[in-house]
């Protein structure tokens, strides 16, 4: 018995038949949607089974020389044949109503030509009612009641012997019980079969949705902080709320531009990935937000979606981090490459905007000073604002650059962080 995906608990065993019977059910369903698929494996059942039972009665009615049944039986085996020929040429519909016009026929004479009412062979119209309910909603809804009620209807006339009907052919006593027995165990076995195949088909399909749907939700947290995602998957469809007090970092790769010019796609793509790679790891570990990434720019948030007092040292930690880690990776493949860092604290409004595609973003002028910290900053350096360098100032070493020009925000006095205060 075969697992189906996961660990643990998502783990499942899932039963499956013996190789000549997956042969038959799969016949023709291969290439086709699930509950397509489905259909066309009950049909394949009905009428391989069907066709093999009759086979077995038709052989024996044949050996005690009762030609009435022989006869039945070989039209009713044809008509099993066809269902499974039809099946596989994909005459889906015209295979399902064979099927169903097979049983009704097959078991109907039977009942005329055997005392039915006695070895209880009109059970195969429950058969049929339950079978009913396998087809297709939309375009067969008549066909589906039809048969549900005819097959249930015949039950009870063929089963009490409605019609007063005298069997052409009288079992003799002995063979009576044998009789009975025979069809009450195909008909449980064959019941029991449909069922467990059922139950597999079931099993593995919520296997696959319940892997697919934590697929979904990885993916959903790879793409937004995991307090969002898990509020978006509880029903909420706006998420915007006020932050007062967030540090925002900005990074920019000094020397992409003319890189990017030089490198073939391919390997200019992998260079990026691999930096940025190891920004994602370092965001991490250092409990910052990465917000998104914007060309050859890198930007990450501390104290959104969740408060935090020590934003602005976290944001230090991973700026000074990031520096260091591109420095290692410029050397170690011999491109000439660094990076330009800003920092600024300041209010913000955060939020999940987009329909299709979702998207985690800052709003507010201290998003717009932190990114103009990075560009007036220099290769190397990291640039704080002074409301940064208020939260910075016991803990780490900050040189003055002084005032300088800051477009759109006019003169602005500014520091380059430097490492940890020596204790």
């Amino acid at each position: 018995m075969p697992e189906v995906g996961g660990t643990g608990s998502s783990r499942r065993r899932v039963w499956r038949p013996a190789p000549a019977l997956t042969w038959l059910q799969d016949l023709g369903a291969h290439d086709q949607a699930s509950m397509v698929a489905r259909r066309i494996r009950f049909v394949n059942l009905g009428g391989g089974f069907g066709g093999v039972a009759t086979a077995a009665w038709t052989i024996a009615a044949a050996l005690i020389h009762f030609w009435p049944l022989v006869a039945i039986n070989t039209i009713a085996m044809l008509g099993y044949g066809v269902t499974v020929f039809l099946n596989y040429r994909r005459k889906w519909r015209a295979a399902r109503h064979m099927l169903f016009w097979s049983v009704i026929y097959h078991m109907t004479m039977a009942n005329t030509v055997l005392p039915g009412w006695q070895i209880d062979a009109q059970n195969w119209f429950l058969m049929v009612a339950t079978a009913a309910f396998f087809l297709p909603d939309r375009d067969e809804i008549f066909w589906r009641r039809f048969y549900a009620i005819l097959g249930i209807i015949l039950y009870f006339l063929l089963g009490f012997n409605a019609f007063g009907i005298e069997p052409i052919w009288q079992i003799p006593a002995g063979m009576e019980r044998i009789a009975t027995f025979l069809v009450q165990v195909s008909f449980v076995s064959i019941s029991a079969y449909l069922l467990m195949m059922f139950y597999g088909d079931f099993a593995e399909a919520e296997t696959r949705l319940e892997l697919s749907s934590a697929r979904a939700r990885g993916l959903l947290r790879n793409i937004l902080p995991a307090s969002i995602s898990d509020r978006l998957e509880s029903g909420e469809t706006t998420i915007a709320e006020a932050n007062p007090d967030v540090t925002v970092m900005f990074a920019d790769i000094v020397g992409f531009t003319p890189l990017a010019q030089e490198l073939p796609p391919e390997e200019l793509v992998e260079m990026l990935n691999g930096v940025f790679t190891r920004f994602d790891d370092l965001a991490l570990d250092h409990g910052v937000e990465k917000i998104k990434t914007i060309g050859d720019a890198y930007m990450v948030a501390a104290g959104v979606p969740v408060a935090v007092d020590d934003h602005a040292i976290r944001a230090a930690r991973f700026a000074l981090a990031i520096r260091d880690t591109a420095q290692e990776f410029a050397r170690d493949h011999g491109v000439d490459i660094d990076l330009r860092i800003g920092i600024h604290t300041g209010p913000v409004v955060a939020g999940v905007i987009g329909k299709t595609k979702f998207s985690y973003d800052l709003w507010g002028d201290a998003v717009n000073t932190a990114a103009r910290m990075e560009s007036h900053s220099e290769p190397g350096q990291i640039q704080v604002s002074e409301a940064s360098k208020l939260f910075l100032e016991r803990e780490y070493d900050l040189v003055d650059r002084g005032e300088i020009e800051i477009k759109g925000k006019g003169k602005m006095r500014t520091w380059f962080l430097g490492g940890p205060l020596q204790t």
